[in-house]
């Protein structure tokens, strides 16, 4: 059994690699898409939509795990580049997003882009590593996603990650 102080530090260890693994994940998509003006946060609103074709501003926020606010913010400039249509409703929580034809061509680009030979060093590492270390990871990363975030989180992130494969 672990001790309290051993369960700290594995806490600050899964903490910290996550942290660190997330920042350079977003770092590295960060330079692909800002050719094409897009913020990061933009392009996850945009990832998101990809895969729910229409979707609500709560739902929205919370797959994207940001305030309502910033995700109104980011789907108005997405509006601008004619990247997402916004369908109102009686406030801003009842609000709803659909990618354009341009929103979905632009996501299918980064998607086979990336699928014949990535230039994200994240993607290159992953495939090198071992398959059944990859699954348990995943495995023990959607246990920490459903207990903590909700299982609707990790459902949504479970099912487009399906789509992904299938297409």
């Amino acid at each position: 059994m672990n001790s309290s102080k051993d369960l700290i530090a594995k806490a600050h260890l899964v903490f910290s690699f996550i942290r660190g693994l997330y920042l350079l994940a977003e770092d590295e998509l960060r330079q692909n898409i800002k050719e094409h003006g897009l913020t990061y946060s933009g392009f996850r609103i945009l990832w998101i939509l990809y895969f729910d074709k229409k979707m609500n501003m709560t739902d929205l926020s919370f797959i994207s795990q940001t305030n309502i606010s910033n995700t109104y913010r980011q789907l108005v400039k997405l509006k601008e580049q004619n990247l997402v249509l916004i369908d109102n409703g009686k406030d801003a929580r009842n609000k709803e997003a659909t990618l354009t034809e341009s929103g979905k061509k632009f996501v299918d680009d980064v998607i086979s882009k990336n699928e014949k030979v990535t230039n994200l060093e994240f993607i290159t590492i992953l495939s090198k590593i071992p398959k059944e270390d990859l699954d348990k990871f995943i495995e023990v990363a959607s246990i920490l996603s459903s207990q903590l975030i909700g299982q609707p989180f990790t459902d949504w992130v479970l099912k487009t990650a399906n789509k992904i494969k299938e297409n």
